[in-house]
């Protein structure tokens, strides 16, 4: 067992040592006062804290404003790099003349409990505090401008923090999996919420945000089981890759006014997460953003949304209800799989990709109507195996890219398919319709053309890939879909 703590003593010493040999501040001190190790400048005549791989510090450490070497007294104003790093103290006062803590300056303190911060601090170095697994509360001083990446991550006891006034940034990770951090106000000059923030802190329950945000990042709020409501202000323009995937405890989310992208995943396994209402603005509902919200039962998208992106409301099981804007563009593939609850679909006539596998799995869709979309792609309806009515508003049969994947045999048998009059011959031998034992003409459909396939089109007609998404430029060996046919560069 003493080999053991020998070895861990060791290891934590070499790790000290690599890191100080690239620290502004001298591992080897110049002096110690009070039992307290200090780099000194005798140029500007300031004294910076440093570690000693001799001298290990424990207990509560009050640092002093000053020190003397040989009678020139020199001002303390820095904390440098690794300076009580796997230290043993319980609590740190800092002066006033104070304006930097270096990096993991007090990382895997695991006894720390306390820090008393002065006015004067300006920033806060990458994984300051990270590890400090004792500290409660954290009260941080007004001339505070930037805090470090993983400053405080894992501080896994950590309850409370108050912010300066003056803190402009906050690194990414930040206070990463601060798992008993209940609730936290955005400091009002923060304009990004930086990449997971909070990510993991499960107990955050509260997050005020202030007028001026412009961006939520990337897995910001990743898996905050406890927070309930998120409202955005009206500041916010983009929501990040998984900013608030799996918040499970999620029920309303206030969007903001001027949101314009909201990102793959964003609110993906918000589990009780009941409606969406997406704002003007916003073009496209990214990838799986909605995926797995089990108790979505409607959404409203704005007339701005033009696609709807892969996988976007797949597994959304409760989902009954969604309107639809009439310029939407693109359904990518998969984006209502398994959506249980929807009984019916109609598809707006700006339709121009319908993806692979768009209505797999919706068990309960009785109905579609859809306009001359140029293609139905695999697996498109296959799994609802209760549809029985299908209205296609196309004078021409729209190509199937596979009959026997289009939709499933008692579909096939009986359901009725609609379609404008006089286009009936055309439908009952065209591949995929051909199968169906009912083809009827519907008087109220006024047989529009399917969309960009007439031959004046043929050069302007856009291109996709096979996730639904427009491509403007081509990929040698990729494969692209355009005017009902796939292509191969």
């Amino acid at each position: 067992m003493k080999n053991n703590r020998s070895l861990s003593r060791l290891s934590a010493l070499l790790v000290v040592a690599f890191g100080l040999l690239q620290s502004e501040c001298c591992w080897a001190s110049d002096v110690e006062v009070d039992g307290i190790c200090y780099d000194l400048n005798h140029e500007a005549k300031t004294a910076c804290v440093v570690a000693d791989y001799l001298h290990e510090y424990s207990g509560s450490v009050i640092l002093p404003s000053q020190v003397a070497f040989e009678g020139v007294p020199y001002t303390v104003n820095a904390i440098g790099d690794y300076a009580f790093y796997c230290s043993g103290i319980e609590t740190i006062s800092i002066p006033t003349s104070v304006t930097m803590i270096g990096e993991h300056a007090f990382s895997t303190c695991r006894k720390l409990q306390e820090i008393i911060f002065s006015e004067g601090l300006i920033s806060i170095g990458d994984r300051a505090f990270i590890y400090c697994q004792s500290l409660l509360s954290l009260s941080l001083p007004n001339s505070l401008t930037s805090i470090g990446k993983e400053a405080f991550c894992e501080c896994s006891n950590l309850e409370t923090v108050s912010f300066g006034d003056a803190v402009t940034i906050i690194g990414n990770n930040a206070f990463s999996f601060c798992i008993a951090l209940t609730s936290v106000h955005i400091p009002e000059n923060v304009t990004e919420v930086s990449d997971y923030l909070f990510n993991g802190c499960r107990k955050l329950s509260s997050v005020c945000f202030h007028e001026g945000v412009t961006s939520i990042g990337k897995g910001a709020f990743y898996a905050c089981e406890s927070l309930e409501s998120v409202t955005l202000p009206n500041s916010v323009t983009s929501i990040g890759i998984q900013a608030f995937c799996a918040c499970t405890a999620l029920q309303s989310v206030t969007l903001s006014g001027n949101l314009e992208v909201i990102s793959q995943y964003a609110f993906q396994s918000c589990l009780n997460l009941s409606h969406v209402d997406i704002p003007e603005g916003v073009k496209n509902i990214g990838p799986a953003s909605f995926r797995y919200c089990l108790a979505l039962t409607s959404v409203t998208l704005s007339e701005s949304v033009d696609t709807i992106s892969t996988f976007a409301f797949a597994h959304c099981v409760n989902l009954s209800a969604i309107t639809l804007p009439e310029k939407l563009s693109v359904i990518g593939y998969h984006a209502f799989e398994s959506c249980t609850s929807l009984t019916s679909f109609d598809v707006p006539d700006g339709l121009s990709f319908l993806g692979i596998g768009a209505f797999i799995g919706c068990s309960s869709l009785e109905r579609v109507s859809m306009p001359g979309v140029p293609l139905l792609m695999t697996d498109v309806f296959v799994g609802a195996a209760v549809l029985a009515e299908i209205k296609v508003n196309a004078r021409e049969p729209i190509t199937v890219e596979d009959e026997s994947r289009f939709v499933d045999d008692e579909v096939y048998a009986n359901s009725v398919v609609y379609v404008p009059v006089g286009s009936v011959d055309a439908y009952r031998n065209a591949i995929g319709w051909r199968r169906f034992a009912h083809i009827e003409e519907d008087a109220t459909l006024n047989g529009t053309n399917i969309r960009g396939v007439t031959e004046d089109s043929q050069a302007s007609s856009p291109y996709y890939n096979l996730l639904g998404q427009r491509v403007h430029q081509l990929r040698k060996g990729a494969v692209y879909v355009q005017n009902a046919k796939k292509l191969y560069f």
